[in-house]
């Protein structure tokens, strides 16, 4: 697949996703008020998610995600059934199954990250970062994910419900994960475990000492500040946590909260951060990073919501956050015992989990671990502390009646699997056939006219293909001698997406090209409108300008580009060129 780490991913979601609801349909006992606070919290998060989609101007980035992305409203959804189904069904006896899961996951990771820090990795990633990437394509996200998986196993280690030798080997996981999380080099995987592990050790003793449990949170909270401005390039921690990155992440928020700010209750829609970047992004960022340098998220999972969805989705979102948080805070005061300790463990992963978004961006495999986290506390609390006994003490069931409701489960879920499946198949076939394409255009024999062009016709009027494979078919069909198959491709783009400037980028270019400089001056002129902190297009502009012999025009960018970035190569260029 031409993005093998959460085109995948996206497709195992929605099929397992499908599933789940038959069992999500049929529940038989009562909800506890704590899963029908969570029930009202979803069904409205769900309604203003697909409302805000459906408002959106790019329908398929909404439902299905930017390019290698697919963080679409499609996405959520699931993450949202994940996170009920936890709540209805995880009760402390799956804490053993909880554990062994958790075991697992981190043996595999382990392993599979020391291949790759060893260069014995057996698939041939094209990675520009760390080895240690693990199944997420990143080492960021792969630290995050091993410093969740690290946080659990710290505290299965002080679970006495487990056995003796289980718990050593917890022991030993743990600091496997984070041998592998310091090789990764992750700064976001070492904060996030950082957060993790002291919310739990602080709160064990807490549980213990109230007068030691309030000392070593001041010591912790101390320590977390210093750690933050470390991050913020200030203080003695600076030359071991401050990275570039955290400069860029400065911008990214900015452009964000601009987004939230001219877009108040609809944001600019979902999934379309990168579309709109560059028109919200501060000045000085194009003149620091580069005028091509696009961003398709904040790095900031709040900021994102608010952003992307507008006022309602990123409140509603910091409610869901919070109602976690709360319901947590309740079963810390009445659990006892192993089921309290189990509450700390999953809680302090959720937190090592909340650490990393404020940084970082969503991805469907860590991201998961969040939203059934965030379930399986509020579940536990639900259907371990008995709060009454009307909505917590299931009915007995004759095995005629279960029977019947596992067969309706079944149908249900089947059914529902099917026709996800049939989707789902249907939204694979561009992943395949873009690796098609790309293969045929770099191949060393000579492209196929025909068989290239209906090839590429299959992608471009996918109604489910991602636009910027579209975009990337429009330029191979340009390359191919299919010139004006390429156009109408490129034009049908900018029609259907009025914000993405690298649409009109590569039209405008396309007409430079064949000399047709008018129509590349009105699609660049359009460009100023969504990327109007670019000296290089000003630069091309005043070239074109004065190419048809537009004078007053091409000086007024000469000193637009100077009066912008007077120290650029382009207003070294726009000296010596544009005159007259």
């Amino acid at each position: 697949m031409a993005d093998p780490f959460n085109a995948p991913k996206m497709y195992l979601l929605i099929l397992f996703t499908a599933w789940l609801i038959g069992y999500m349909v049929f529940v038989p006992k009562q909800v506890s008020p704590n899963v029908k606070i969570l029930n009202f919290i979803i069904i409205t998060f769900t309604l203003i998610l697909l409302t805000t989609a459906l408002l959106t101007d790019v329908k398929v980035t909404a439902f299905l995600g930017d390019t290698q992305r697919q963080l679409g409203a499609v996405t959520y959804l699931c993450f949202a059934v994940y996170m009920l189904f936890a709540a209805n069904f995880f009760k402390f006896d799956y804490a053993k199954m909880f554990s062994l899961v958790v075991a697992f996951l981190s043996t595999i990771y382990i392993i599979y990250g020391l291949m790759q820090y060893s260069g014995n990795d057996f698939v041939i990633w094209i990675n520009q970062y760390n080895p240690i990437i693990g199944t997420l394509g990143n080492p960021n996200y792969a630290g995050a994910y091993m410093a969740i998986l690290g946080t659990l196993c710290c505290s299965f280690i002080f679970l006495q419900s487990l056995r003796g030798s289980i718990r050593i080997a917890f022991a030993i996981l743990f600091l496997g994960l984070v041998v592998n999380i310091l090789l990764s080099n992750a700064r976001q995987g070492i904060v996030s475990l950082a957060a993790g592990l002291t919310i739990f050790l602080n709160l064990m003793i807490l549980k213990r000492s109230k007068i030691l449990g309030l000392v070593s949170s001041m010591l912790a909270l101390g320590f977390t500040s210093v750690v933050v401005l470390g991050m913020l390039q200030v203080g003695p921690l600076e030359k071991y946590l401050y990275k570039d990155s955290v400069t860029l992440r400065g911008y990214y928020w900015n452009a964000g909260i601009n987004m939230l700010r001219e877009n108040l209750f609809s944001g600019v829609g979902i999934d379309r951060y990168g579309a709109n970047f560059k028109l919200y992004r501060d000045p000085s960022f194009s003149l620091r990073q580069g005028y091509e340098l696009n961003s398709t998220n904040a790095h900031n999972v709040f900021i994102q919501y608010f952003a992307t969805g507008g006022l309602f989705l990123g409140i509603i979102y910091l409610v869901l956050i919070s109602y976690v948080f709360i319901t947590a805070l309740k079963g810390f005061r009445i659990l006892k015992g192993n089921q309290k300790t189990f509450l700390l463990g999953i809680f302090s992963a959720w937190v090592a989990y909340i650490a990393q978004s404020i940084v970082s961006i969503d991805n469907i495999g860590l991201t998961i671990w969040g939203w059934i986290i965030g379930g399986t506390i509020i579940g536990m609390v639900s259907n371990d502390l008995k709060i009454t006994a009307s909505t917590n003490t299931p009915g007995k069931m004759s095995v005629v009646n279960k029977q019947t409701l596992q067969v309706k489960r079944v149908l249900t879920s089947g059914v529902l699997t099917i026709f996800s499946l049939v989707f789902v198949l249907n939204l694979s076939k561009s992943e395949f056939r873009i690796v098609d394409v790309r293969n045929m255009i770099n191949s060393q024999t000579q492209v196929g006219a025909v068989s290239f062009g209906e090839l590429a016709k299959t992608i471009v009027t996918d109604p489910l293909a991602q636009p910027a494979y579209k975009l990337e078919v429009s330029d191979y069909l340009i390359r191919a001698g299919l010139r004006e198959q390429g156009i109408d491709a490129l034009q049908k783009l900018t029609k259907s997406d009025l914000r993405h400037p690298n649409n009109y980028l590569a039209l405008a270019m396309t007409y430079e090209s064949a000399g047709d400089f008018k129509e590349a001056i009105k699609q660049r002129e359009y460009l100023l409108k969504i990327d109007p902190y670019n000296a290089k297009n000003f630069l091309q502009l005043a070239r074109l300008y004065k190419e048809i012999g537009s004078i007053d025009k091409a000086l007024n960018m000469k000193e637009r580009i100077i009066k912008f970035a007077p120290n650029s190569e382009q207003a070294k260029t726009a000296q010596l060129e544009i005159t007259f």
